[in-house]
């Protein structure tokens, strides 16, 4: 179920992680347009700014080149 499934993986192992997003974002027909909005939306501990501070730049790097 989406509900059990967080947004954002574990991102200390990047390329493993970003192929997780990929493969969800891929199950659920979603672009990084879509991904940007679901951060945005966020509440408590999955503010937009509270996730994206866990990303680190290599990492957002490695997702937008896939």
């Amino acid at each position: 179920m989406v509900m059990n499934t967080p947004i954002v993986p574990d991102f200390r192992v990047v390329q493993s992680a970003v192929e997780d997003v990929i493969e969800r974002m891929d199950e659920y027909y979603l672009s990084r347009e879509d991904w940007d909005t679901v951060v945005e939306l966020g509440v408590d501990q999955n503010k937009d700014d509270l996730v994206l501070k866990k990303i680190s730049a290599a990492t957002k790097t490695t997702l937008t080149k896939k």
